[in-house]
């Protein structure tokens, strides 16, 4: 693996190694990127970070990972995303899945809010 790889992985908060101390830093690394991801619904209007977020890079890396997670849990394999956790982002309102294909964010979020506000 090379430097810059490994450069990466810590910037996001990759454990190399786990223990107990080790678990303990990454659940608050992840209720850190959680409060992130408030300050981001709070100053946005809604919760779908990009990938490649320039403002904080590290919470769209994170972003993604809950979704892979959530597949992965979804599908009956092993997954670090806890019951705990789906619940505290959902009441975040964390978007699970992505509706891909044409149309801009500000598109897909104008029909998020139109559906949202149509079932209530």
């Amino acid at each position: 693996m090379t430097q810059e790889r490994m450069n990466a992985l810590d910037e996001v908060g990759f454990v190399w190694k786990a223990s107990k101390v080790d678990v303990a830093l990454n659940e608050e690394i992840w209720r850190t990127r959680l409060d992130e991801l408030k300050q981001f619904k709070a100053r946005e209007g809604h919760c779908i970070v990009p990938d490649r977020y320039s403002k904080n890079p590290q919470l769209g890396f994170w972003v993604r990972t809950q979704r892979q997670s959530y597949k992965k849990l979804r599908q009956g394999k092993h997954s670090w995303l806890t019951p705990d956790r789906v619940r505290l982002l959902e009441e975040t309102g964390f978007v699970w899945k992505l509706e891909k294909g044409r149309g801009s964010v500000s598109d897909k979020l104008l029909k998020m809010c139109f559906i949202e506000m149509t079932t209530m």
